[in-house]
């Protein structure tokens, strides 16, 4: 699974909680491949970047990067937290 090598980095502060979720998340989205979700956001990786970019116009703060969308959750994570969170994602694209 994609995600898990992203978000079971025990030294990153974005991935707190990370734990695999695709049988709950994933049920009902149309191309969810796999689905994890941590403290503070629900990361999804998806067939394709249109099926991403569908899923976001349902959440109300999130980000797409290449196949992947991020929900950030009701706790409202701090800017920063999302910056983190931004950089990581797209940090994972430059290392495949």
């Amino acid at each position: 699974m994609y995600l898990s090598g992203l978000l079971t980095n025990p030294d990153s502060v974005t991935t707190t909680g990370a734990r695999e979720a695709t049988d709950t998340l994933c049920v009902g989205l149309d191309g969810c491949l796999e689905a994890w979700t941590t403290d503070h956001a629900h990361f999804y990786r998806f067939e394709s970047n249109a099926q991403a970019e569908q899923f976001l116009t349902t959440v109300t703060d999130g980000f797409q990067s290449d196949r992947i969308a991020v929900s950030f959750d009701e706790t409202e994570p701090s800017e920063q937290m999302k910056q983190w969170t931004r950089e990581l994602v797209d940090g994972a694209h430059s290392l495949t």
